[in-house]
Formats: structure tokens, C-alpha cells, sequence
């Protein structure tokens, strides 16, 4: 893992009352690749489906750990975490996931040579 660039896809968008959610392909229902800085201020859950009453998503470390991959990353546990993350709607559509998303999600992380994926669904 020490050589490793790391990758985080989310199911999570950005927050729509913001300008850091104009990004090609942040449609509700698109995936997405956006600067990994962009997201430090919370990303945008509220239509999204979770357990809210059991949670929260206050802590974006909790559902997108950006900060603690990057203190990884000074220790040298990981190579790097990748400048972009990748968003990926929820959609409970196995065909669309297999034959849409998940090949545009790896183009992009092809793109930024990612070696390894952390998946954190919201």
C-alpha cells in the first residue's frame, strides 16, 4: 500500500448551493470526478437515502475520509490519494452500474493512475 495511489468513490454529491458542484457530470444521476480539495467542505446528502436517525454526515471524514487518507499519506501507509475523487448516483440498477458507471468511474481513475479503489457508499 506504501506505493499505492488511492482512489475514493462515494455515492454522495456536491452541495448544490455552492459553486464546487459545477462540474461535468454532476447531474443526479451521473457519475462524476471532482477535485478532492473541492469536497472539504461537505458534500450534499439530503435527498439522498441513509440511516438519519441513527447517523449523520456532519464529519465528511465519516463518508468520504479525505483527511485521514491524506495523514495515511504523510506517514507513508499509502502511496497518495488520488487529486480527484469519483462520484457514483445510488442507483439500485445492476445493469446500469455494471454497464455505465463503473466502466466511466474507471476511465477516470485510469486517467489519474489509481492503483487501488476505497469504496464508500453513503
Amino acid at each position: 500500500m506504501s506505493e499505492c495511489r488511492v482512489g475514493l468513490v462515494t455515492t454522495s454529491f456536491f452541495d448544490r448551493s455552492s459553486d464546487r458542484h459545477a462540474v461535468a457530470g454532476t447531474t443526479d444521476k451521473e457519475p462524476y470526478a471532482a477535485q478532492c480539495d473541492d469536497a472539504l467542505g461537505g458534500l450534499y446528502n439530503k435527498d439522498l437515502f441513509w440511516a438519519k436517525d441513527t447517523t449523520h454526515t456532519e464529519d465528511l471524514d465519516s463518508y468520504l475520509p479525505i483527511n485521514r487518507l491524506r495523514e495515511l499519506e504523510s506517514r507513508g501507509v499509502i502511496g497518495s490519494l488520488s487529486k480527484r475523487f469519483y462520484g457514483v448516483p445510488t442507483d439500485y440498477s445492476h445493469r446500469r452500474t455494471q454497464k455505465k458507471d463503473a466502466p466511466q468511474i474507471l476511465e477516470w481513475m485510469i486517467e489519474d493512475e489509481v492503483d487501488v479503489a476505497l469504496l464508500v457508499p453513503l
